[in-house]
């Protein structure tokens, strides 16, 4: 699609500190969008339980700012999530040489700020997406 550029992003997530994030650029809008690895999405619920979500973006292709909080539109945690997905994808490639989970070069997505204060983190297969809350 013409007009969408991968990035290098940086991310200030809370626990792996400041790490490197690939982004797309859309004009003046940078997504937590990672072409290289199937194509992961990174989607804020909003203290929603269900949907997609809406896809995290910023001015600046910096995400997060290395503190927890309980804004549910922070992207410490969109940060987080989207490292997490790429070091899943990358250990999956070098250590099973496999192209994604399903070895289908589809990436999973992710979804942060589920519901109010829930203290836990899923996989949905009929979704093909891992979901984060913020307890």
């Amino acid at each position: 699609y013409q007009g969408i550029e991968n990035a290098t992003g940086t991310g200030k997530t809370l626990y792996s500190g400041t790490v490197g994030l690939n982004t797309t650029q859309s004009g003046s809008t940078y997504q937590l969008t990672d072409s290289t690895r199937g194509g992961h999405k990174t989607y804020n619920l909003a203290r929603r339980t269900s949907g997609t979500g809406t896809l995290v973006a910023s001015s600046s292709d910096v995400f997060g700012t290395g503190t927890a909080s309980s804004s549910s539109s922070d992207q410490t945690a969109a940060a987080d999530a989207a490292y997490g997905a790429q070091e899943t994808w990358d250990f999956y490639k070098n250590t099973f040489g496999r192209n994604g989970i399903k070895n289908n070069g589809v990436g999973a997505y992710s979804r942060v700020h589920y519901g109010s204060s829930y203290v836990n983190a899923f996989w949905d297969d009929s979704c093909f997406c891992m979901t984060y809350g913020d307890g």
